[in-house]
Order: structure tokens, then C-alpha cells, then sequence
């Protein structure tokens, strides 16, 4: 009587593993698991790695450009802090860099910019541009 349980139990083993086998064989998501899951385990533990899927695409290359300028703090332009979802997507993401009231590093329109002689711009991202103001 033991034999025959042991005989039934590899059964449903093996027909366990073929099942198993065949679903990943035709199922490609199956088949990827293992490698998905570690890619998702590598970017949790990377900071600021899921910001390009959080982040508009309009926002990311200006976050991008304030980290790679070096900035400490910088300051809106009127029309780029009356678009409020914008401006506070650029907050949030670009946080420790302080946003101010008064200052000498702008990020706004090139349209806006583009009139004040004494701007240098830093980097341009298709509208928005990020310039230094002043001495």
C-alpha cells in the first residue's frame, strides 16, 4: 500500500514539472520571470531609479540638468511657476535642490529668458531652459 502512495505521489510530481515546463515554453512572461524580478530588485535598491517611469517626460532631462549643473538652489520664471503641475513635478523630483524666491539660477521658457541679456543658459530641454541670471 506504501508503494502505491509513493508511486502516485512521483506521478503527480512529474506531472506537476510538465506542466510547469510547458507553461513556461509557451508563455513568455513565465519564461522571463526570474530575470524581471531581479531587474525590479536591483532598481528598488538604486536610488532615484524609478523617477523615469514617476516622472512626465518634460520633467525628467530638466531634473536631469539641475543635478548635472551642480545647483544647490534655483528660482521659477513667473510662467513656468503658473503651471503649477509642472513646477511642483520639478519639486518634488529634485528635491535636496532648494526652490527660492530670490535668485540668480532660472528655470523657465527660452521665451522668457531669452529677452534678459545678462542670462547665460546652463541647458536648454526643447522650452524649458535652465540659465544663470546676473554676475
Amino acid at each position: 500500500m506504501r508503494s502505491a502512495w509513493v508511486v502516485v505521489g512521483a506521478v503527480v510530481l512529474l506531472l506537476g514539472a510538465g506542466v510547469l515546463l510547458l507553461a513556461s515554453r509557451y508563455s513568455p512572461r513565465l519564461g522571463r520571470l526570474p530575470t524581471a524580478a531581479a531587474a525590479r530588485w536591483r532598481e528598488m535598491h538604486t536610488p532615484s531609479a524609478g523617477l523615469a517611469r514617476a516622472l512626465p517626460p518634460r520633467v525628467q532631462p530638466v531634473v536631469s540638468a539641475l543635478r548635472a549643473a551642480g545647483l544647490e538652489r534655483y528660482r521659477f520664471t513667473p510662467r513656468m511657476e503658473a503651471t503649477i503641475e509642472l513646477a511642483s513635478f520639478i519639486v518634488e523630483a529634485s528635491w535636496p535642490i532648494q526652490l527660492i524666491r530670490s535668485g540668480s539660477d532660472f528655470v523657465g521658457y527660452a521665451d522668457e529668458l531669452a529677452s534678459q541679456p545678462s542670462c547665460k543658459v546652463l541647458a536648454t530641454m526643447g522650452e524649458i531652459v535652465l540659465a544663470h541670471c546676473g554676475p
